[in-house]
């Protein structure tokens, strides 16, 4: 199975891979720079700590403190909301399934 070019069997064009140089720690990954440091301290380095730079990178997903409030607060939202129709539409069929029934909220 040959790929042939950029074009992989019909699909979409590859995506073109970044430039590992692009994925330095600086001061836009602050929390890697600790890391470093940290690591320096003990006499030691991770060669491979560029591959979360794109996590980290405070220029494209804001300080981490923000990151973490939006995750925090939107984790699990969708699923709360569907959660939440589901009950109100069943109390609601419930309620016109037993009309005699006194239940107050």
């Amino acid at each position: 199975m040959g790929g042939g070019g950029e074009h992989g069997h019909g699909h979409s064009p590859i995506p073109k891979v970044p430039d590992y140089k692009s994925f330095q720690v600086g001061d836009h990954t602050p929390e890697l720079q600790n890391l470093q440091r940290m690591l320096a301290y003990k006499g030691l380095k991770d060669p491979w700590i560029r591959n979360y730079v794109w996590q980290y990178d405070n220029k494209k997903w804001g300080p981490l403190h923000l990151r973490l409030f939006r995750h925090t607060l939107f984790r699990g939202f969708k699923y709360g909301l569907a959660l939440t129709a589901i009950v109100i539409a069943g109390e609601k069929l419930w309620a016109a399934a037993h009309p005699s029934d006194e239940h107050h909220h």
